[in-house]
């Protein structure tokens, strides 16, 4: 998918000083580790940095955007869009207990290195 951004949309650059750098393997294993605490396994039900994984949820790293969708028959379904690796991945953890849970009541999980929790 190409996204056209014109000068209308403030983006925050991968190089502002608004983040550290991002160690991925580190993410994805609080990623993992926080959805293990929720009772949601890894196997079968979502994958981190594998976009094209039939028949689940995913969180990957696209261009400038960090994603989440859905594969399903080779497509990637109701992408959304983030510009922040954590929101991406809070919006991912967020949506996968929602759905397993069937609650939509969460705290913020994953903080920015830059964020106090």
């Amino acid at each position: 998918m190409i996204v056209s951004i014109d000068d209308k949309y403030l983006l925050r650059q991968k190089d502002s000083e608004r983040f550290l750098p991002l160690d991925r393997a580190t993410f994805f294993s609080e990623i993992t580790r926080i959805l293990s605490s929720f009772g949601i396994p890894e196997l079968g039900v979502y994958a981190l940095n594998a976009p094209d994984s039939e028949d689940r949820i995913s969180l990957y790293e696209d261009g400038i955007f960090w994603v989440v969708s859905y594969c399903e028959r080779g497509r990637r379904v109701s992408p959304a869009f983030f510009d922040d690796p954590y929101d991406a991945g809070n919006y991912f953890v967020w949506k996968l207990i929602s759905e397993e849970t069937r609650s939509a009541q969460f705290p913020r999980v994953i903080s920015s290195p830059s964020t106090p929790r």
